[in-house]
């Protein structure tokens, strides 16, 4: 398998948002001074020159990269909270796959089992928007979408979790959300509208997904209750 030039740069360049862009930078640089075991500069700064030496080790067979994933995921257990270390481990996964090294459902399973639990917060805990946005970014992508889609819509966990992909309506100046009368707490149905942002999260969360569900949203109740 061929290395692609700068691995670092051309997988981050996929993606529009710059927040997202430092986030897996930073996510990678990690991993990538944790396999090569230096903090050093000069050299060892350029992230694309770890990258390339890295991916080369993986092709003749000198590094694991199930096993460095694993070992990665100990040391942000005890060092990170779940959030973070489960963006760091997230960004990584993703790029190794961008470069063709996947990893099947079991193998990910038990790699993450070793990040730590999340902490569930009480109901009724209401974030204020600032603290929101400082905390947003720690958060997983798909999340962080639910996140955006909650706020633009108004719309409580349970519905926003009950939507099919063919509740959105894009051919719109502004996306709508057909929110069906069986799926709210009033068994009435709504229109809710998204804002730029999030119709942006949205699409670049679903040209993202590798599965036929049905379902807008992936992620189980309890997942997001925690997160």
């Amino acid at each position: 398998m061929k290395t692609k030039h700068e691995p670092i740069t051309e997988f981050i360049d996929n993606y529009q948002n710059e927040k997202t862009k430092n986030n897996y930078l930073t996510s990678l640089s990690h991993f990538l001074k944790f396999v090569s075991y230096t903090n050093q500069t000069g050299e060892y700064s350029d992230i694309n020159k770890l990258a390339k030496r890295y991916l080369q080790k993986i092709r003749i067979g000198k590094h694991d990269y199930k096993k460095d994933l694993g070992a990665f995921a100990s040391k942000l257990s005890k060092k990170y909270a779940s959030t973070t270390a489960n963006l760091y481990l997230r960004s990584t996964i993703m790029w190794l796959t961008d470069n063709g090294y996947t990893i099947n459902r079991r193998e990910l399973q038990r790699i993450y089992t070793r990040l730590p639990k999340p902490i569930p917060i009480e109901n009724g805990i209401e974030l204020k928007r600032k603290v929101f946005r400082e905390l947003y970014y720690y958060f997983p992508e798909d999340v962080q979408t639910l996140l955006l889609v909650m706020l633009a819509s108004g719309m409580r966990l349970g519905e926003a979790l009950l939507l099919n992909i063919d509740d959105v309506i894009w051919n719109k100046e502004r996306a709508e959300i057909h929110i069906r009368a069986e799926i709210t707490k009033t068994k009435k149905a709504r229109t809710a509208y998204l804002t730029a942002e999030a119709c942006e999260s949205l699409i670049e969360y679903l040209n993202g997904r590798m599965d036929s569900c049905e379902k807008l949203f992936t992620i189980s109740y309890s997942r997001a209750q925690a997160v």
